[in-house]
């Protein structure tokens, strides 16, 4: 993962919830921050229009939305959205839990697979289950908020993978955001086929979810890249395109002795 992190990260597909309108047809394409080809659209699986929320991560006015499984904004492509395991990936989204229901935030698909960032309880937990909505992933695939975080709290989510390797991390949003919790675990290796807000499972979806600036990027991002993403997300209410790695000591340390060797060969 090291050799990976040196490189930029880059958006591939990102979503601004506040450039969204409430009357969004099932057939709307909507503007991908990032460079992806497959558009991203709207899935309805009832006959609402998308719910809007007061609520906007980083800014006051109308922009997040809750996953009450009525219209739902859905990247997919059977055939791969251009990223997988072979060479990393990392789904990063925002959110908060008004309420004390099991609800879906969101759901992603790994080939045929599908799996769903699940929330409920007083907790502030966030798991991650198989297609059946119901089993977990694994025994350590979640998250948790410390006892003294409430339901006015936005949380960043952020998902990592390569080759079977996954890490599943929340983040704090405050002025100083802060990684709350970490984990890893294995999961079958393949295409990125999926990325959606919600999910379409009736006894999982609740008015009490907001999501907001949901990215798939190219890359594997790092808590310190996680951590600036954050930041930026607060100050200007989007997505970064592009996430630059920091030097790492080993980097640092070649950097130092090439200057070295240069001033010797001036001298």
């Amino acid at each position: 993962m090291s050799s990976i992190a040196l490189a930029n990260v880059d958006l591939m597909y990102g979503f601004d919830f506040k450039d969204a309108m409430s009357n969004l047809s099932n057939d709307s394409v909507l503007t991908n921050l990032g460079y992806g080809t497959t558009n991203i659209t709207v899935s309805s699986t009832g006959d609402n229009n998308l719910a809007t929320s007061s609520d906007k991560f980083g800014s006051t006015g109308n922009g997040s939305y809750n996953t009450n499984g009525n219209r739902m904004i859905v990247i997919s492509n059977s055939a791969g959205l251009g990223v997988d395991t072979d060479t990393g990936f990392s789904l990063t989204l925002n959110y908060r839990d008004k309420g004390d229901d099991w609800s879906n935030i969101a759901t992603f698909a790994i080939g045929s697979s599908t799996y769903y960032f699940q929330t409920g309880g007083d907790t502030r937990t966030v798991h991650i289950f198989g297609a059946d909505g119901a089993t977990a992933l694994s025994a350590n695939a979640s998250v948790s908020a410390p006892s003294d975080y409430g339901d006015s709290q936005w949380y960043t989510l952020v998902l990592t993978a390569i080759d079977d390797n996954f890490t599943f991390s929340m983040y704090s949003t405050g002025d100083t955001p802060t990684l709350l919790s970490s984990t890893t675990f294995t999961a079958a290796a393949g295409n990125l086929t999926m990325f959606r807000q919600g999910s379409d499972v009736s006894n999982r979806t609740s008015d009490s979810i907001r999501v907001d600036n949901f990215g798939v990027y190219d890359g594997v991002l790092t808590d310190s890249m996680a951590i600036e993403l954050v930041k930026y997300e607060k100050t200007n209410s989007t997505l970064k395109t592009s996430i630059v790695p920091e030097p790492t000591t080993a980097t640092l340390s070649l950097l130092a002795l090439a200057g070295l060797a240069a001033r010797r060969r001036r001298k």
